[in-house]
């Protein structure tokens, strides 16, 4: 691990408050001079990045004397070089949108992270930054890469970089030169050099995030989700969790979608523990969350009591008949013997009862 930290970021406090997810064994691929290890103290974190440091202070001479992370692992992530279940986290952190093939990379993260573990990515918000003239990247576009290969995009990315970001933004070319723009595209691409390739807002990236997941089976799931709070905070987090083996986040075919953000698989609790989390029917037809410990209910009937935007953010089709779609519920641990239980959360609708997760955790004194 590096000695090496830089100062924080003005987000930091954001920063901060997101890494409460990201415990045990971490990853940090591409941090270079801002690395997330000074905000975690229960972690210990390896840096994985393209090049070496002296390399990079080679090929971004704009880094100047800047502190950079002393690298770990040389990889590259589009072929990560680990085991599968190798990680507690991941932190990509302003990363992501320099990834050429977005898909395939999420997926080839998600193997290297154990179940339940997360994946932390710090996305800029194109509508902050300088892509601020680019529009949004389609979902459909992402889906053509991982199908294709990214090589189908790569000059279009590069031309619309150099058209919105270096002319419109910083007026460095015309953008209505179209002979400029096409050396400009040529020269960066022969240096492959490093672009945003693809531009969201933050509510697309959730929105893109939701398809992956739902219609090619991406089991990364939104636990957490902190959007720009200014101008001067530019950028998105969103915290992933991948799924565990038996547990279900949703019952699509009974109109009912939800998750249980806490107390995670395999935690210890003890005293009074506070379940949260969210459900919304895809129809106005559910009636209320209940909680089992090993088949015994312990609270029944319990209304949704808390208006959750982020995952509005994700369904806004579904707020009109879901306007308080979070859930809190305490959970006495008092009342059973120490050790491992199983807690089911289930919904009732018109339909009957489903089940929307099922875990277990182990009850401490």
């Amino acid at each position: 691990m590096s000695a090496q930290l830089a100062n924080f970021p003005p987000s930091s406090t954001k920063r901060l408050y997101m890494t409460r997810h990201l415990q045990g064994i971490g990853l940090e691929i591409g941090a270079q001079q801002t690395p997330l290890y000074p905000l975690l103290h229960t972690a210990r974190v390896y840096y994985m990045d393209h090049f070496d440091v002296p390399t990079t202070r080679r090929i971004y001479g704009e880094l100047g004397q800047i502190p950079l992370v002393d690298v770990d692992v040389l990889g590259d992530v589009h072929a990560l070089p680990f085991r599968e279940n190798a990680f507690d986290f991941v932190i990509l952190n302003h990363v992501i949108e320099h990834v050429e093939n977005f898909v395939d990379v999420l997926f080839s993260l998600s193997q290297i992270i154990k179940p339940g573990g997360h994946l932390y990515l710090v996305v800029p918000d194109k509508r902050y930054t300088f892509d601020q003239y680019r529009k949004v990247t389609p979902y459909q576009h992402f889906v053509e890469e991982w199908l294709s290969g990214s090589a189908i995009n790569r000059q279009q990315h590069y031309e619309d970089w150099v058209r919105c970001v270096q002319g419109m933004y910083f007026q460095r070319i015309n953008p209505a030169d179209a002979l400029a723009i096409a050396h400009a595209t040529a020269d960066l691409m022969q240096e492959a050099y490093s672009i945003h390739y693809h531009v969201w807002t933050a509510e697309h990236f959730l929105t893109c995030l939701f398809q992956l997941r739902h219609q090619l089976g991406l089991e990364l799931e939104l636990v957490d989700f902190a959007e720009p709070h200014s101008n001067l905070d530019n950028e998105f987090i969103v915290v992933l969790r991948k799924s565990m083996s038996g547990q279900t986040t949703q019952s699509a075919d009974q109109g009912v979608l939800g998750y249980v953000d806490s107390p995670t698989p395999h935690s210890v609790i003890t005293g009074i523990q506070v379940v949260t989390g969210w459900v919304i029917s895809t129809a106005p037809t559910l009636l209320s969350v209940n909680l089992y410990v090993d088949d015994q209910p312990i609270v029944s009937q319990v209304q949704r009591t808390i208006c959750r935007t982020d995952v509005y953010a994700v369904y806004p089709q579904y707020r009109l008949h879901n306007p308080l779609s979070g859930f809190q519920l305490e959970l006495n641990c008092g009342r059973f013997r120490p050790g491992q239980h199983t807690l089911t959360c289930t919904v009732n609708t018109a339909k009957g009862e489903f089940s929307l997760s099922q875990w277990t955790v182990e009850f401490a004194r």
